[in-house]
C-alpha cells in the first residue's frame, strides 16, 4: 500500500462514496501518519505503540475488525473548542485509489482541544490500491 497525505480537495465528482462504519478505539494514538491496517499483525502492532500521555492502546478493551473482509484505516486530527470531524471515503477506480477526507469543523477561538483518531472500517481494499488521506479544516 501507499499513503499519501494531502491538503485540500482533489477528489473527482465522478469518484463514487464507499461505505464506512466508524472504529472506537479509546487511546490517542501517537502519530499523525496515515494508517491503513489490513491485518491482526498489523493491527496488534498499533496497539503496542504507545498512546498520548504514555497510555498503552493495547490496555484497552474494544473489537477487533474482522480483517477477512475489512481494513481499518485511521488519520489523527484536532481542532478547537468545539469540532466535529465528518468523515467520507471514496474510490477512483481509474487510478486504484481510495481517497479518505476527513472535514475538520471547527468552532470557538481557544487552543486544539478535541482530538480523533478518525478510525472506520470499510470493505477490504485490493493490495495494488493506495489510499490518500485528506485533512480539511473550517
Amino acid at each position: 500500500f501507499t499513503i499519501a497525505l494531502i491538503s485540500g480537495c482533489t477528489q473527482s465528482p465522478n469518484s463514487p462514496k464507499v461505505p464506512f462504519e466508524d472504529f472506537e478505539l479509546n487511546c490517542r494514538l501517537d502519530s499523525d501518519e496515515g494508517r491503513v491496517i489490513n491485518s491482526e499483525e498489523e493491527f496488534n502492532e498499533l496497539l503496542e505503540s504507545k498512546g498520548s500521555g504514555g497510555v498503552w492502546c493495547k490496555d484497552y478493551e474494544f473489537q477487533k475488525p474482522d480483517f477477512t473482509s475489512k481494513t481499518l484505516l485511521g488519520k489523527f486530527a484536532s481542532g478547537g473548542c468545539d469540532v466535529t470531524f465528518h468523515r467520507d471515503v471514496f474510490v477512483d477506480h481509474s487510478n486504484k485509489k481510495y481517497i479518505y477526507r476527513i472535514n475538520v469543523e471547527q468552532r470557538g477561538l481557544c487552543e486544539s482541544m478535541a482530538v480523533s483518531n478518525n478510525l472506520i472500517t470499510v470493505d477490504k481494499i485490493p493490495s495494488d490500491y493506495t489510499v490518500e488521506f485528506q485533512i480539511e479544516k473550517e
